[in-house]
């Protein structure tokens, strides 16, 4: 037997031009007017000819071709999620979010805590430094007092990299300010007006530096710092009344130019 097409009534809405298979269990065209009206087929009654269909028999309710049915049901609540991924556009965030966004690319900048410029240039130099991120997330300190004022400063300079590279807001470097004056009270030291005062970037710089170069080491003992700033020097001293000559050899972590009158040009 071809299928027929009908239409089914459902409270004010009309569904058009349904093909019905008789041939099929009538479960089969429930399931059609499930898909249609969300109505599932244990709560439908369909009415064809004022016959109540069944869900396994046709019986008295066999549908003619342009016939309109009947049915009543409630069908399921519609369950509208917001997509687990969905997009987030820049406009939507808040203010301050938007000025931070590009920082996790970068790190956080770093609040200024009192005159503490020269020791923020100096850990955002660090920072940019791929290398020295890892070597230090690899850093296991000894527990309490045995890691020393050194172990302690490696630790605070570790948990500050993981800070920055959440991006955000500028982050407030307490603790590390704390331990690096622990180790070297001479960052600690006040005005007259009590005060904290400006210091040289370049003394904590190499201070830093040297503590992380004798803990942050290679399973064949070697210092990461070495491998990643050191510069292998060779100094020569010649006498120009004896010809005499001393050539030293040594490793440097900074490469000054000085800077004078006739060498002012010089950009970099």
């Amino acid at each position: 037997m071809a299928p027929v097409k009908v239409s089914c009534k459902w409270g004010k809405e009309v569904f058009s031009d349904i093909e019905v298979d008789t041939t099929q269990s009538p479960l089969i065209f429930k399931s059609q007017l499930f898909t249609l009206s969300g109505v599932p087929p244990e709560r439908q009654k369909v009415m064809i000819k004022g016959a109540l269909l069944k869900d396994d028999e046709w019986g008295k309710a066999v549908p003619k071709d342009g016939v309109t049915i009947m049915m009543m049901g409630t069908a399921d609540p519609i369950s509208v999620e917001a997509p687990k991924n969905a997009p987030v556009f820049v406009e939507d965030l808040p203010e301050d979010e938007q000025d931070t966004l590009g920082t996790k690319a970068y790190g956080s900048g770093l609040a200024n805590l009192g005159n503490t410029c020269y020791m923020n240039s100096t850990v955002q130099c660090l920072y940019s430094v791929g290398a020295l991120q890892q070597a230090l997330a690899k850093y296991s300190p000894p527990p309490g007092a045995a890691a020393g004022a050194d172990g302690r400063l490696v630790a605070a300079t570790k948990e500050l990299f993981a800070d920055l590279k959440k991006g955000g807001a500028a982050f407030p470097p307490f603790k590390f300010l704390m331990t690096l004056r622990e180790r070297f009270p001479q960052f600690a030291q006040t005005g007259n007006s009590g005060d904290y005062m400006q210091q040289d970037a370049e003394e904590c710089y190499s201070q830093i530096m040297y503590t992380l170069r004798e803990k942050l080491k290679e399973e064949d003992g070697s210092s990461v710092v070495d491998q990643l700033f050191g510069l292998k020097l060779v100094t020569k001293l010649k006498s120009e009344e004896s010809g005499e000559e001393i050539n030293e050899s040594g490793t440097a972590y900074t490469l000054k130019c000085n800077i004078a009158g006739d060498t002012n040009y010089l950009h970099q």
